[in-house]
C-alpha cells in the first residue's frame, strides 16, 4: 500500500495542505516510496502522522468534542488520500468528523460508505499495533535507557508489540509468589494454611462443651413444641372464626347491595329485548334519534344529486377552454423559450456580422506574416513546404536532439581541455631490489644461529646473564629478519598493482575521448534526420544551435496564429448562419413573415397570446382534476347516504309492523329501558371498579348457600352473631398456651447464649474448606505458572528464529557489517546478544554498548516484526520520527540505504526537524513535504 496523494482540508493546526497526484487523480506526480515531512517543532508533524492513521483506521475518539485534532478554527476535521494497493488497484478515501464520523472509499469509480470503519486492506493490523510497531519515534528507541533488555524482549518478540499485554515472566513470578503465600512445605514464614490449622485445633475443645448444652436444649424444645402445636391448632380455629366473620360482614355490607342492583338490571334488559331481533344488532345498533337520522339521510341524498349536476356544467366549460388552446396556440407556446430568446438576440446577430468581417481580416494578416518569416527558414516558398511539417519541427523531440548535440559537444571539448591541462602522469611504484631481501634473510639466519649458541651455552653451565643477553640479541635479529621479508613482499605487490593501474588509466582516457567524438557525431546525425526531406537552409543545419531552434519555433508560432485566426473566422460565420436559420424557422411556426421576425414586435405579440392561452388551459386542467375529485366524492357520499337510509328504514319497518315512522317510536321506548339498565350498571361499576369479579363472588356465594338467593341474603345477621361468640371462647384458650411457650423460650434462650455444637462444627467445616481451598489455589497457581512458562518458551522458540534472522540482516546493513546477528541468550539468560565478524564473542545488549548501537538493534527488531505482521497481506507504510539523530554520519548513510531497500516493498514516511537530513534523503529520490511553525 502506498499513499500517492494526501490532502488536508482542516485537521488540527493544518489546513489547505496537499501533496502528490491530487484528489482527482489527473494532475501532479504521485508521492514516491520515501516521503520526508520536514518542519520545526510545533509545525504539525504529529498532526500529519495522526491524519495518516485516521485515513487508514478512522477517527479515534469519534466525537468532535473529544478528538485532540479538532481544527483550531472550529471547523470540521477533514482529509483525503489516494492509495495504490499491492495488487495494482487504486483506492480513494475521504473522511470527515461531523456530529458523527463519515468515510467514503472509492474503488474503480464506485463509492462505498465505510463510516468510521478501518479500510479493509488495513484490517489485518489493529490500530494499536499500527501505532506501536509501524510508527517508530526517538522515545521508542530511548526505551533502552529506562527498561531492561528483558522487558524489551517481552514487548517486541514475546507479545509482538501489544503493550496492553503483560510479560510472561512477570505473570510467572506473581503466580509463584501467590502459591508461597497460600502454602509452604517448610516451617519458614507464616502462610495462610498454617494459621487456619491452628485455629481448627482451638475449635475442637469448644465442640465438646457445646454437645452437653445441646442435650438440655433438645429436652426443653420438645416440651415447647407440644405447647406450640396446641397453640397453633387453637389459633387456626380462632383464625377460621375470624375469617368467617369477615366473610359474613363482607357479604352483608358489600355484596348484598350489588346483588340486588344486578337483579334490577336483568329485569330492565329483559323488558328492552322484548320483540327485538338480536341478529340485526339489537337496539344498540340503532341511532339515538331514529326520526332525526331518517330526515338527515334523506336530505344528504338530495344534496348530493344537486351537486353532481353543477359539477357536470363546470366540466364542459373547462374542456372547451382546453380545446381552444390545443388547436390555436399550443405550437407557439411549446417554443416560447426559443422565440423569446431569438427576439432578445437581435443585437447579438448584428454584432456577429461585424465579428465575422474582423476575423477574416485578421486571418489575412497572419498569412502575410507566415510568408515573410518562411523565407528565413526554408529555401523554397512556404506553400511548397509539405503540410504538417511545422508541427513536427516544433515538437519536443527536435529541441531535445539539438540540445543533446550542444551538450555533447561542450562536454567533449571541456573533457579534452581538462585532461590536457590537469591530469598528471600515473604514479608508478618501483619494485624493491634484491639487496633488501638478502639483508633480511641474512639477519634471520644469524639470529637463528645465535639462539642455538645460547641454548648450547646454557646447557654447558655458562653464566645466566650471558645466556640471557645472547638470547635477547638473537631474538631481535630473528624478528628483524622476518619483518624485512614481510615488507619486501608488500612493496613488490604494490609495485605490480601501480603499474597495472597506470596502464588502465591510459586506456580509459583513450576510450572516453573516442566515445565523446562518436556520441557528438551521432547527435548531429539525429538532428539532420529530424529535418530530413524538408527544404531547410543548409547554413542552419551546419552547426545546429539556439539560432535554429529560435527560427523553427517562431515559424511554428506564426503558423499557429494563422490557423487560429482562420478557425475563429470560420466559427463566427457558423454561429451567424445558425442564428439566422433558427430565426427563420421560428417565424414560420408563428406565421410571421421573415422581415417582421427580424424586427421582433410582431413575433412577440403572437408569443404573448399563446402564453395567455396556455395559462388559461392550465387552470382549466386543474379545474377538471378538482371537478373529477369532487364528482367522485359526491357520488360516494350519495351512495353511502342511500345505503344507510335503506338499511335504517328496513330495521325500523321491522319494529313498526311495516311502517318505518312507527318503528322509530317503538325503538325510542325500548331504548329508554336499555338506557336505564346501562345507567344503573354504570353506577355500580363506578362504585365497584371490579364489578365482574364482585358478580362472580355473588354467584359463588349463592351457589354454595344451598338455599334460595333471597333467603340467603336475608339471614346474614344471625350467622354473624354466632361466629362472634365462638371467637371469645377460642381467645381464652390461646392466652394460656402462649404463657407456657414464653416460659420455655426463656429457658432455651439462656442455654443458647453459649455457642452450640452445630455452630462450632460449622466453623470447623468452614476452616477445613478454607484449608482445602488454600491447597487447591496453591496447586492451581503453581500449575498456571508452569503452563505460562512453557507456553512462553514455545512461543519464543517458534517466533524468535525467523524474527532474529531478519533483524540481524537489517542490523548488518545499518552497522556496515560490524554486527550482523541478533541472538537470544541461553537458558536463564533473558537478554539479547549481538554478533559480528569483529566480535567473535557475543556481546549482551545490556552491556556497555553505545546508545546508537542499542537504538540500531531496537530498530532492526522493529523492521523484522513489521515484515512478519503483514506477511501475505497488504504492506502498510512505515513511519520514522527522528529515529536517526543519535547516529554518526556513516551509519546514518548505511541506514538510508536500508530504507531505500525497505521502500521497494513498503512506503516510508520520515519525520524530522533537520533540513540537512531531509536533503540527504531527497538526493536519494525522496520528496519533501515542508511544514511551517503554526502562529496560533
Amino acid at each position: 500500500m502506498r499513499f500517492d496523494a494526501v490532502g488536508i482540508e482542516r485537521f488540527g493546526c493544518l489546513s489547505g495542505l496537499s501533496a502528490g497526484s491530487g484528489e482527482d487523480g489527473g494532475k501532479g506526480i504521485p508521492l514516491p516510496s520515501i516521503v520526508v515531512v520536514l518542519g520545526p517543532n510545533e509545525s504539525g508533524k504529529s498532526t500529519f502522522f495522526s491524519l495518516l492513521t485516521t485515513l487508514l483506521y478512522g477517527f479515534s475518539p469519534a466525537t468532535r468534542e473529544r478528538h485532540p485534532y479538532t481544527p483550531w478554527d472550529g471547523g470540521t476535521a477533514e482529509g483525503w488520500a489516494k492509495l495504490s494497493l499491492d495488487d495494482g488497484r487504486e483506492v480513494k478515501v475521504h473522511r470527515r468528523l461531523l456530529a458523527a464520523p463519515r468515510g467514503t472509499m472509492t474503488t474503480a469509480g464506485r463509492d462505498e460508505e465505510i463510516r468510521n470503519r478501518p479500510l479493509p486492506e488495513a484490517s489485518h493490523v489493529a490500530r494499536a499495533v499500527f501505532r506501536q510497531v509501524y510508527a517508530v519515534s526517538l522515545p521508542d528507541l530511548a526505551v533502552l535507557q529506562s527498561e531492561s533488555w528483558n522487558l524489551v524482549q517481552d514487548r517486541l518478540v514475546g507479545a509482538l508489540a501489544a503493550k496492553d499485554l503483560r510479560p510472561a515472566h512477570a505473570v510467572v513470578e506473581e503466580l509463584d509468589a501467590e502459591a508461597k503465600r497460600l502454602w509452604k512445605e517448610d516451617r519458614r514464614g507464616n502462610p495462610l494454611a498454617r494459621r487456619l490449622l491452628a485455629e481448627r485445633r482451638d475449635l475442637n475443645e469448644k465442640l465438646r462443651e457445646a454437645v452437653a448444652r445441646d442435650k438440655d436444649v433438645r429436652d426443653k424444645t420438645a416440651e415447647r413444641e407440644k405447647a406450640k402445636t396446641r397453640l397453633r391448632e387453637s389459633n387456626a380455629d380462632l383464625h377460621a372464626a375470624r375469617e368467617r366473620q369477615m366473610v359474613l360482614t363482607d357479604r352483608l355490607q358489600r355484596l348484598r347491595p350489588v346483588a340486588r342492583g344486578l337483579a334490577r338490571i336483568r329485569q330492565l334488559r329483559a323488558e328492552a329485548a322484548e320483540g327485538v331481533d338480536s341478529e340485526t344488532g339489537g337496539l344498540q345498533s340503532l341511532p339515538p334519534d331514529p326520526r332525526g337520522r331518517l330526515a338527515e339521510l334523506r336530505g344528504q341524498v338530495e344534496d348530493a344529486g344537486a351537486r353532481l349536476a353543477e359539477l357536470g356544467r363546470e366540466a364542459e366549460a373547462a374542456q372547451a377552454t382546453i380545446r381552444r388552446y390545443e388547436t390555436e396556440h399550443q405550437a407557439v407556446a411549446e417554443q416560447e423559450g426559443d422565440m423569446r430568446d431569438i427576439i432578445a438576440r437581435q443585437p447579438v446577430v448584428a454584432q456577429l456580422e461585424a465579428d465575422v468581417a474582423e476575423a477574416q481580416e485578421a486571418a489575412r494578416e497572419a498569412e502575410g506574416r507566415c510568408l515573410e518569416h518562411g523565407a528565413r527558414l526554408f529555401s523554397v516558398a512556404l506553400d511548397d513546404v509539405p503540410e504538417g511539417a511545422l508541427e513536427a519541427l516544433s515538437g519536443p523531440g527536435v529541441r531535445g536532439r539539438v540540445e543533446a548535440y550542444q551538450r555533447l559537444r561542450d562536454e567533449r571539448l571541456a573533457a579534452a581541455e581538462h585532461e590536457r591541462r590537469e591530469t598528471p602522469a600515473a604514479q608508478r611504484i618501483a619494485p624493491p631490489g634484491r639487496l633488501r631481501w638478502a639483508v633480511a634473510g641474512l639477519a634471520g639466519i644469524v639470529g637463528g644461529l645465535a639462539l642455538f649458541a645460547a641454548s648450547v651455552l646454557g646447557v654447558a653451565g655458562t653464566a645466566v646473564w650471558v645466556v640471557v643477553v645472547l638470547s635477547a640479541v638473537a631474538a631481535g635479529m630473528v624478528a628483524a629478519g622476518v619483518a624485512g621479508l614481510v615488507r619486501w613482499r608488500k612493496l613488490a605487490r604494490q609495485g605490480r598493482e601501480s603499474a597495472a593501474k597506470a596502464n588502465a588509466a591510459d586506456r580509459a582516457r583513450a576510450r572516453r575521448a573516442q566515445a565523446a567524438q562518436d556520441a557528438e557525431g551521432e547527435a548531429r546525425s539525429k538532428v539532420a534526420d529530424a529535418f530530413a526531406g524538408l527544404p531547410v537552409l543548409p547554413d542552419l543545419l551546419e552547426r545546429p544551435g539556439p539560432e535554429l531552434l529560435a527560427v523553427v519555433e517562431r515559424m511554428a508560432e506564426l503558423a499557429g496564429d494563422r490557423d487560429k485566426s482562420l478557425e475563429v473566422a470560420q466559427q463566427k460565420q457558423r454561429q451567424l448562419d445558425e442564428q439566422l436559420a433558427e430565426r427563420d424557422r421560428l417565424a414560420a411556426v408563428a406565421g410571421v413573415t421573415r422581415s417582421d421576425s427580424a424586427e421582433g414586435p410582431a413575433l412577440s405579440a403572437v408569443v404573448d397570446a399563446a402564453v395567455q392561452a396556455r395559462a388559461e388551459a392550465s387552470y382549466a386542467k386543474k379545474d377538471l382534476q378538482r371537478i373529477a375529485s369532487e364528482t367522485s366524492k359526491a357520488e360516494s357520499q350519495r351512495g353511502e347516504a342511500k345505503e344507510a337510509l335503506d338499511a335504517l328504514e328496513e330495521r325500523l319497518r321491522a319494529l313498526g309492523d311495516g311502517d318505518a315512522d312507527r318503528g322509530a317510536d317503538a325503538a325510542v321506548a325500548r331504548t329508554k329501558a336499555l338506557a336505564d339498565a346501562d345507567r344503573l350498571e354504570e353506577d355500580l361499576r363506578r362504585d365497584h371498579p371490579r364489578l365482574d369479579e364482585v358478580e362472580a363472588e355473588i354467584e359463588k356465594a349463592e351457589t354454595g348457600a344451598g338455599r334460595h338467593p333471597e333467603e340467603m341474603w336475608d339471614g346474614l345477621e344471625d350467622e354473624l352473631a354466632g361466629e362472634r361468640q365462638r371467637e371469645e371462647e377460642l381467645g381464652e384458650e390461646a392466652k394460656e398456651l402462649r404463657e407456657t411457650v414464653g416460659r420455655l423460650d426463656s429457658d432455651i434462650e439462656h442455654l443458647h447464649r453459649s455457642e452450640s455444637a452445630s455452630d462450632v462444627q460449622g466453623r470447623m467445616d468452614a476452616l477445613s474448606s478454607q484449608i482445602d481451598q488454600a491447597k487447591h489455589q496453591r496447586d492451581r497457581a503453581f500449575v498456571l505458572a508452569r503452563v505460562v512458562e512453557r507456553a512462553d518458551a514455545d512461543f519464543r522458540d517458534e517466533r524468535q528464529p525467523t524474527l532474529l534472522r531478519l533483524a540481524g540482516e537489517h542490523l548488518g546493513r545499518m552497522t556496515g557489517g560490524r554486527y550482523d546477528q541478533i541472538a537470544a541468550g541461553e537458558a536463564g539468560d533473558n537478554s539479547f546478544h549481538l554478533r559480528g565478524p569483529s566480535t567473535p564473542e557475543p556481546r549482551p545488549v545490556e552491556s556497555a554498548l553505545s546508545q546508537g548501537a542499542k537504538e540500531q538493534a531496537y530498530l532492526a527488531l522493529r523492521l523484522a516484526i513489521v515484515d512478519h505482521l503483514d506477511e501475505d497481506a497488504e504492506r502498510l507504510p512505515l513511519i520514522l520520527d527522528e529515529t536517526l539523530v543519535n547516529w554518526d554520519a556513516e551509519r546514518r548513510a548505511w541506514s538510508f540505504e536500508l530504507l531505500e531497500q525497505v521502500s521497494q516493498s513498503r512506503q516510508v514516511f520520515f519525520f524530522t526537524v533537520h533540513a540537512a537530513m531531509a536533503a540527504e534523503l531527497e538526493d536519494r529520490g525522496a520528496q519533501i513535504i515542508a511544514l511551517e511553525r503554526s502562529s496560533a
